[in-house]
């Protein structure tokens, strides 16, 4: 599978501070625990009602569970702290921060709105996470500053990762 071809995983940029480098030039991995995730069936219940917009989905919640990803594509948001002649960024999601090269020539339509304060999403590679983190862009969105956006981000990241660990399976057909 190729770079584009495999999915693109959320990730805080803590993360990628501790992703491992693969064998391969280029290769990262990291080791999702459901004990990271520091919460319990009662919060994860509301993260789960935050990005699904209903509370009433009938989820099943399993015991906790350990995965190692492939990070060939990392996602991840934040606000632009600075823009390094016009072709790097970085950025901030609060819990770390990355630089991300070439964002200028990557698609996601006008980039003149990306300045200092703006909040964006980026997905790409991971470059480098020592001493500082690198992603070389695939892709990159302005989100502007809504507020929801922001918020709704780490809750998309705690149910992503407890389905991903098997800790919640929605309940197909369930009235």
């Amino acid at each position: 599978m190729g770079t584009l071809d495999a999915p693109a995983y959320k990730v805080e940029i803590r993360d990628l501070r501790v992703a491992q480098a693969g064998e391969e030039e280029g290769s990262w991995g990291l080791t999702l625990h459901s004990d990271d995730l520091a919460i319990g069936p009662a919060l994860l219940e509301s993260s789960l009602a935050t990005v699904l917009s209903s509370p009433q989905t009938p989820r099943t919640i399993h015991p906790p569970q350990q995965l190692h990803v492939d990070l060939s594509l990392v996602w991840v948001q934040g606000v632009v702290m600075g823009v390094q002649n016009s072709s790097s960024l970085r950025i901030s999601d609060g819990t770390g921060e990355a630089v991300v090269h070439d964002f200028n020539t990557l698609p996601g339509g006008n980039h003149s709105g990306i300045v200092n304060g703006s909040y964006v999403g980026v997905m790409g590679q991971l470059l480098s996470n020592k001493p500082c983190i690198v992603i070389k862009g695939s892709k990159i969105m302005y989100l502007g500053n809504n507020p929801t956006l922001k918020s709704m981000w780490s809750s998309e990241i705690v149910a992503d990762r407890a389905y991903l660990l098997g800790m919640i399976l929605p309940e197909v057909g369930a009235e």
